[in-house]
């Protein structure tokens, strides 16, 4: 009985050492567990309900994207075939070579037409967006600059050549104002039936003659000892008046000249440079910033405070403010140069402006304008010129000047051609149709058109 008890013993023995062994292993994962970090515990949002789009809304969506694409397509080859359409226009005449004529000029030789970059600035602006219209855009740009560039250089030539004429002009009335005594053998030689004794003959440097009476010495001499007999008091005085008469009228000369001179400059200067920029422009484009700045050597001519002039021209932001600036002081300046059509004149180009509006066609008019008022002072000064050179003096010359240009307004308007027209370009184009009219016939014809019926009297 002794072994099952033992045998028993030893299995229950055994059973609760296992037992135990289980229990220390619990034990030892729970306090394991224990020592390890502990995390919160995340869940997901709950993500809206969305319901898949239908197939009709999916076809909506892809139309309207194809009919934009297609939208674009079209509006990209509309901007080509326009930008195309300016290069491929017929060809002209070689700039350059259709002045020549000749029997060996059978054809004249022709040239691709170019468009200009004003051209392609505005087909490239109805077609904001496309490649082509951006791409047109830079290459206007590019041009732009070298129509500039060649335009002033243009102009640099033009304005020396015009320097050269002037000073071969200045050079040919100096050598017809200087007149010498023609040597006693050579008069007598070249000219055996003008006697020597009474008549003694004067030339010039462009060899043209003019007669001077020879006075006896004895004459001479009888007349100032007949007039020293009978000088009195009140004819000194006189003589002193008169003196200071001459000077007067010499310094008048001499500011006439230099007015000439100045409007001379302003003209080939500021004013033809400032109509060529203003040429290059569209009707409705912006005011050019460089005939802004070109305007102030003009306006300092027309008698603008030089101090002023940067801060009048910073303040002209747009083109009404331009106009008002040049309107405005070119009044001034007709109304310094005084005259009989000076008032008239004035109120008729206060009732003209208005009627042009703002842009490139009033600023057209004013530079005209200010180009015509500029040849009144140097067509003065010829005048003076040829008036003293007549008359033999300076008196009267300003009168006889007035008288001249009484009833002669500065501009007209043609009617057929239904745009305004100044003096001195009709001058100028009756010069050139008609090269034999004298001065007085071509004033006639302007007072006939143009001119009042009114004539005012000094």
């Amino acid at each position: 009985m002794a072994l099952p008890q033992t045998l028993g013993g030893g299995l229950l023995s055994a059973q609760v050492a296992g037992a135990d062994n289980s229990s220390l292993r619990s034990k030892k994962m729970s306090e394991l567990i224990r020592s390890m970090p502990r995390q919160a515990a995340r869940f997901t949002a709950p993500q809206p309900i969305r319901e898949a789009p239908s197939n009709l809304q999916q076809g909506l969506s892809s139309l309207a994207r194809s009919i934009k694409a297609a939208q674009d397509i079209k509006k990209e080859k509309a901007a080509t075939d326009a930008i195309q359409a300016l290069y491929n226009r017929p060809d002209i005449v070689d700039p350059a070579l259709q002045n020549m004529s000749g029997p060996d000029m059978m054809q004249m030789p022709t040239v691709s037409q170019q468009p200009s970059s004003m051209e392609l600035m505005q087909t490239a602006l109805q077609f904001p967006g496309t490649k082509s219209a951006a791409n047109a855009m830079n290459v206007a740009k590019f041009q732009n600059l070298q129509e500039q560039q060649k335009a002033t250089q243009d102009f640099r030539f033009q304005q020396l050549a015009q320097a050269k004429e002037l000073k071969e002009l200045e050079i040919k009335r100096q050598q017809a104002s200087q007149f010498t005594l023609m040597p006693l053998a050579d008069q007598k030689k070249l000219y055996p039936n003008v006697d020597p004794q009474t008549t003694r003959l004067m030339v010039n440097g462009l060899n043209q003659v003019k007669p001077q009476t020879v006075k006896s010495l004895a004459t001479e001499k009888a007349l100032r000892a007949s007039s020293a007999t009978n000088i009195n008091i009140d004819q000194k005085s006189l003589g002193a008046e008169g003196e200071a008469a001459a000077k007067s009228l010499v310094k008048q000369n001499e500011e006439i000249d230099t007015a000439a001179l100045n409007s001379e400059r302003n003209m080939t200067e500021n004013l033809m440079v400032a109509k060529h920029l203003n040429d290059q422009t569209g009707e409705n484009d912006d005011l050019p910033s460089g005939l802004v700045t070109r305007m102030g050597g003009w306006l300092i001519w027309a008698g603008f405070d030089p101090a002023k002039v940067d801060n009048a021209l910073g303040n002209v932001q747009n083109g009404q403010k331009f106009q008002s600036l040049i309107l405005d002081q070119l009044l001034k300046k007709m109304m310094a140069q005084k005259g009989p059509q000076t008032k008239e004149d004035q109120a008729i180009m206060l009732r003209t402006l208005p009627g042009l509006g703002v842009g490139r066609r009033a600023r057209d008019f004013l530079l005209r304008a200010a180009m015509a008022v500029a040849q009144r002072d140097i067509d003065k000064s010829n005048f003076w010129g040829s008036y003293v050179e007549e008359k033999g003096t300076r008196k009267g010359a300003l009168k006889a000047y007035f008288r001249q240009q009484n009833g002669v307004p500065l501009f007209g308007y043609n009617k057929k051609g239904k745009r305004y027209v100044f003096y001195n370009e009709f001058r100028n184009m009756m010069k050139q149709a008609e090269p034999n009219l004298t001065a007085e016939e071509i004033r006639t014809r302007w007072k006939m058109k143009y001119g009042k019926s009114v004539q005012r009297s000094l």
